[in-house]
């Protein structure tokens, strides 16, 4: 058995991505059963569980054990991330007959270690601000060096430009890895400040996006388009899509749901920001059944159908004192909505020139 044909095949890279997708929509359940069941601090350090361990020691009972599963999780993810990357950086075409495995190769040399030391730096010096600076600058100096290491001229063959976009969306998605890394720390070392906390979901959510539209962008079938007046409304959604999600995580922050019992809240008044949220998705499912209405696109239709569900989700919950699992629905409910929004603005194209 050929081991590279899980890799070097546009269909091998798409099963990847959907395993992207899938796992990062994973840890937004694994993270919200953190919050939500007060395990936030369930490991007190990061990345150790402990001043003396990596693991979780029966003092720390239910919640130490909940909070390192979701630690897990990271490991999963980093995987998958890698896989996807290797499966993009190995397909081959008329620009790159070998392939790109070489490149990434010395990008995975340099940026792996230099990051692990990094942290392992940052760890010791508990949170020094130098440290915890040095280490976002040296994550910044490896986003800057991946994009030199992968940088190719532009090319004009169909499978050559989709290998190409393909490549710099698996870049994105695995380096967004160490990104959630260190601003897991920050959120352990900020005592669980809803602001880092919110952050932290809110990249969990550009990494789903982008999973959605590498899946999208590694099948061979050509972009669904629409017209103008289509595609600046496909925009404007994932547009409110976003603003909706962000005052969701705003309304969470200023709830009882902080992830431990001594973590401070936004202080804002969570009934009054619960509203604001409200409105802007009464809003935004308007204007998904006007989008509806003047494009009848099935990618328009999920959307609206997702929003309906999350909507009746998020009225269930608000009247009935934010129960666990239904706050818990409520977050994979957003977490599939925003891929329901990149799908969206995939199947919303701009018009193409008709041929005379």
């Amino acid at each position: 058995m050929d081991v590279l044909k899980l890799f070097r095949t546009d269909r091998a890279l798409r099963g990847w991505a959907i395993a992207s997708l899938v796992a990062n929509i994973a840890i937004v359940v694994t993270g919200g059963t953190v919050r939500l069941t007060g395990s936030g601090l369930g490991c007190p350090t990061w990345p150790q569980c402990t001043e003396a361990s990596y693991l979780p020691h029966g003092e720390l009972g239910i919640h130490g054990a909940i909070e390192f599963g979701n630690r897990l999780m990271t490991f999963v993810l980093s995987g998958v991330a890698i896989l996807t990357a290797v499966s993009a950086f190995s397909l081959r075409d008329r620009h790159r007959p070998r392939g790109g495995l070489a490149r990434l190769g010395i990008l995975l040399a340099i940026g792996v270690p230099v990051m692990a030391i990094g942290l392992v730096i940052m760890v010791s010096s508990e949170y020094h601000p130098l440290a915890v600076c040095g280490v976002a600058a040296v994550f910044v100096a490896l986003v800057v060096v991946s994009i030199l290491i992968t940088r190719t001229p532009r090319v004009l063959d169909p499978e050559s430009r989709r290998h190409e976009s393909a490549r710099g969306l698996a870049l994105l998605l695995a380096l967004g890895i160490p990104a959630q890394a260190i601003i897991g720390g920050f959120t352990v070392m900020s005592q669980l400040n809803p602001w880092v906390v919110s952050g932290h979901l809110l990249v969990t959510f550009v990494l789903i996006a982008m999973a959605m539209w590498l899946i999208h962008v590694i099948t061979p079938e050509p972009r669904p388009s629409t017209s103008q007046l289509g595609w600046v409304l496909g925009r404007v959604l994932a547009v409110m899509m976003a603003v909706s999600v962000w005052l969701g995580t705003v309304v969470t922050g200023s709830g009882p749901h902080s992830g431990d019992e001594t973590a401070r809240r936004t202080g804002l008044d969570p009934a009054l920001m619960s509203h604001v949220h409200a409105w802007a998705v009464y809003g935004m499912i308007g204007l998904t059944v006007l989008t509806l209405v003047l494009t009848r696109k099935r990618a328009v239709a999920l959307l609206l159908a997702g929003q309906l569900a999350q909507g009746a989700i998020g009225l269930y919950q608000y009247w009935n004192g934010l129960p666990i699992v239904a706050v818990l629905l409520h977050m994979l409910g957003s977490a599939l909505l925003v891929a329901a929004a990149a799908h969206l603005v995939w199947h919303t194209d701009r018009p193409r020139p008709t041929a005379e």
